[in-house]
């Protein structure tokens, strides 16, 4: 099950089967998807077969998806969550997907934190890996920001629409000395609600 998790100014729920138009809305905007093996989403029910996938990996325990939507005004702003969960490895690959015209408003350092600090205390992660094009300054920058290293780069790694993309592998220990500062400055990075 996918808790609710609470930051100050988001909250962090799972997707359901209304979600549709709230995740075409994102995925049909090729600033989101080119950093990805994919293609932009081209109408509600191509949306509704990306839900279903993501359900098939949330109940097989590989994944878990937040709805980000602000509190105040319950708009939606994107996704987050972990992908390829390894529970024998205790390790995730981060994904995060928010909507391009709110690049630069901290929802990304906000609620980035706030999934990292849940997976470290509640799953039991150890390592959380990023895998970013280099052509997506604002993802750099906030894992930079959160303490994320760069291990390499893996070059014309994935094909899609766009071409070969290289992808920079970054990625984060529970022990690293960069997380536990983020820790003792600011410890409170969300509060867990009900799962849903």
């Amino acid at each position: 099950m996918v808790p609710v998790l609470q930051t100050t100014r988001f909250r962090l729920r799972p997707f359901n089967q209304h979600d549709a138009d709230s995740l075409y809305t994102l995925l049909k905007e090729e600033k989101v998807v080119t950093a990805h093996p994919a293609h932009p989403v081209s109408d509600r029910h191509e949306a509704n077969h990306v839900l279903q996938a993501m359900n098939e990996d949330v109940l097989s325990g590989t994944a878990l998806y937040w709805l980000i939507e602000e509190k105040t005004s319950q708009r939606f702003t994107g996704r987050i969550g972990f992908k390829h969960i390894n529970h024998q490895n205790n390790s995730a690959a981060l994904m995060v997907e928010v909507l391009p015209e709110l690049w630069g408003e901290n929802i990304l350092y906000e609620t980035g934190r706030a999934i990292i600090a849940y997976g470290f205390s509640q799953l039991q992660l150890h390592r959380v890996e990023a895998q970013v094009v280099p052509e997506h300054p604002y993802m750099h920058h906030f894992l930079k920001r959160v303490g994320f290293h760069i291990e390499g780069m893996l070059q014309s790694w994935v094909k899609n629409d766009y071409g070969l993309l290289d992808y920079r592998i970054y990625s984060l220990l529970k022990t690293d000395d960069a997380w536990k500062t983020i820790l003792s400055t600011s410890p409170e990075h969300f509060s867990l609600g009900n799962c849903i």
